[in-house]
């Protein structure tokens, strides 16, 4: 037969098979995977005969993974049937019952569900009747507040009450009501969750035979902790595995693989009851009014974030000759390193012999041991922390397999040869055939000093169709002075953080981040590094002549920077812009001095057609309207002569705008 598989995850016990020619089954656990993302596959082996029924017992927690992710192989047999004892939430169990977890809550809740059931109340203050109401009572005694609860009834006497907190018992008089009370308090009592679920898988197959069951399960991320001793150009470096087992059962003599990876690790609650929504149909009501309050608005608005490069240029070879410290190969006990193998998604770190971690233990076991190109550097994050250069390793990978990220602790060796702790580093993922800078501490030999600027400069002006336009380019400047011991030279390492829309001038790059340019330059010792980072952004700004000011005009033909014929242009500009700013002036005020007089018109005849036609004020009023009538006849010919200039000031920049071409 071919082989079968199935999905589920769990940790199992023997059960005695059922049935025919079964036999008793002993599940052995021989392998596991211990993912990065997560999760664990235990792997498992049995001797099984011609029928085989395995029960696996999870904890309750794991019991969705269970049905996700088992697989049994089975080499000539098939598995037949899987069976899990279902869940059985509150709410289904209540769900034929008028009586929900609601009102189970207390029994202030039950009571008041309860209203118009006939009850007995025993105690002080013994009553019967039919619940009205429970209504909670505050009182104040001393600093405290305490809440009460007021049952009330509708007795044959009439309506009575009593404290719910003084009243001995409460027995419902209805048969019925209280029968499904009982039950539904007993179906809770039998349906309380156990701590494990219990699983049934059934083998069928010819003769006995050796079948295999894996299975993934939640289990703690295990770590990488690195140690590191620095030589001359190379460091040796050493990988411990921590792993957690937290499976529920030990692991005894298991063959242990550490998988480092990104795989998609997803959760669904498998084992739970889950039902269809329905849509419900809503009684038609009359729709009420209620106008909606205004409480403001505020204005929209919209900025593009400028483009980032996420380019990462290589590594650039450190300067040779960049001494670290004597590392024999004495200084670290020699592990046996993992078998590795790389694919697309996942590292595989397969430890040699067998591991025994017991449930809830944690074990620290030897993963890596290999010698790599190491250099040291003096790192600047000028992002970071400009003026505090840092001690840092570049660690290249020269294998084959990826190094998964772990926390990295740097030792040196002494004259004596013992080890000295030099400082603690992390260590990126680090794939083959790339390097990392790995900072341990502060270089507190090294001096550094930054002092930062900023200018603009004009590179370019142009004039056309009366449209100014100025190309500029801001540049932002920063001076690094680095000071080296006099014993000892440096290969420095700058990563310059990125500005928005400025791109790295000078110098030139020797890797690119997405946050910063890393710029490499070797020092010897004693000696002092000038180095200049110069940011440019180019701008461009136009401007309309005709609208310009006349300040902002002169500013331009005042400028060095303005090349000498756009400044004379610009000075030109200006005069005649301020020619046309006077003529519009004074036009203005003729159009002001009209409109003061026209209003003044039409005061006066309103006042002479509410007094007597021939008394002193109707005279008053008529002369002075002849005077007005005057003034604006006068004011006409003004105001057209300073129309007529207007227009000629405007015509003559005009005309000059149109012919002046840069």
């Amino acid at each position: 037969m071919p082989r079968r598989s199935l999905a589920l995850l769990a940790l199992l016990v023997p059960l005695a098979g059922h049935g025919g020619a079964a036999m008793s089954t002993d599940l052995r656990l021989e392998r596991v995977l211990l993912s990065s993302a997560g999760l664990v596959l235990l792997d498992h082996a049995a001797e099984v005969g011609p029928s085989a029924e395995l029960e696996l017992v999870v904890p309750r927690a794991q019991a969705d993974d269970l049905l996700k992710s088992l697989v049994v192989t089975d080499p000539s047999g098939a598995a037949r049937t899987v069976t899990l004892a279902g869940e059985a939430p509150s709410a289904d169990l209540l769900r034929d019952l008028p009586i929900g977890e609601r009102e189970l809550s207390s029994p202030q809740a039950l009571l008041a569900a309860l209203k118009g059931v006939p009850v007995a109340v025993g105690g002080p203050q013994a009553l019967d009747g039919r619940i009205v109401s429970v209504v909670p009572e505050e009182r104040k005694e001393g600093e405290a507040r305490l809440v009460r609860h007021r049952l009330t009834l509708a007795t044959a006497e009439g309506l009575r009450s009593v404290l719910l907190e003084e009243t001995g018992s409460i027995r419902i008089l209805d048969p019925g009501l209280a029968a499904v009370l009982g039950t539904a308090l007993e179906r809770l009592a039998a349906a309380r969750e156990p701590a494990e679920r219990r699983v049934r898988l059934r083998l069928e197959g010819p003769g006995e035979r050796r079948v295999r069951v894996a299975w993934l399960a939640e289990a703690p991320v295990w770590k990488m902790a690195y140690r590191a001793v620095l030589g001359e150009g190379e460091a040796r470096l050493q990988g411990w595995a921590v792993v957690d087992n937290r499976t529920g059962r030990d692991w005894q003599e298991v063959e242990l693989t550490l998988l480092a990876g990104a795989p998609v690790t997803l959760r669904q609650a498998l084992s739970k009851l889950v039902w269809a929504e329905r849509p419900e149909a809503p009684i038609p009501l009359p729709e009420g009014i209620r106008p909606r309050v205004d409480e403001g608005a505020l204005p929209t608005a919209a900025a593009a974030a400028p483009p980032r490069a996420r380019a990462r240029a290589a590594d650039a070879p450190a300067p040779a000759g960049n001494v670290l410290y004597a590392a024999p190969a004495e200084a670290f006990a020699a592990i046996e390193a993992a078998a590795t193998v790389e694919n697309a998604a996942t590292t595989v770190f397969r430890l040699p012999g067998k591991v025994s971690v017991p449930d809830r233990g944690t074990a620290l076991l030897p993963v890596f041991d290999r010698v790599l190109p190491a250099e040291r550097i003096t790192l600047v994050q000028a992002d970071r922390d400009p003026v505090r250069p840092l001690l840092a390793l570049r660690i290249a990978n020269d294998g084959v397999s990826t190094l998964p990220a772990g926390i990295l602790t740097v030792f040196a060796l002494a004259e004596d040869g013992r080890l000295e702790f030099r400082g603690d580093a992390e260590l990126a993922r680090l794939p083959p055939g790339e390097s990392r800078l790995v900072p341990f501490a502060l270089d507190a030999r090294t001096t550094l000093q930054v002092e930062p600027g900023r200018e603009d400069r004009l590179t370019s002006a142009k004039v056309a169709d009366g449209v100014l336009t100025l190309e500029r380019v801001e540049r932002r400047k920063t001076r690094y002075r680095l000071r080296t011991p006099p014993d000892e030279g440096r290969t420095l390492v700058l990563e310059h953080p990125k500005l928005p829309g400025f791109r790295l001038a000078t110098p030139v790059a020797t890797a690119e981040a997405e946050r910063f340019w890393r710029i490499e330059r070797a020092v010897a010792a004693g000696a002092t590094l000038e180095l200049e980072v110069v940011l440019e952004r180019p701008e461009l700004e136009r401007l309309e002549l005709l609208e310009l000011a006349p300040d902002r005009l002169a500013a331009l033909a005042t400028a060095r920077e303005v090349p000498e014929p756009l400044r004379r242009a610009m000075a030109e500009v200006a005069r005649l812009k301020g020619a046309l700013d006077e003529a519009e002036a004074g036009r203005d005020r003729l159009e002001e001095e009209r409109g003061e007089l026209v209003a003044e018109q039409e005061r006066l005849r309103a006042n002479l057609a509410a007094v007597p036609a021939q008394s002193d004020l109707a005279r008053r009023y008529l002369a002075s309207l002849s005077r007005t009538e005057d003034r604006l006849e006068a004011l006409s010919a003004d105001l057209a002569r300073a129309r007529d200039a207007v227009g000629r000031a405007e015509a003559a920049l005009r005309t000059f705008l149109r012919d002046l071409v840069f």
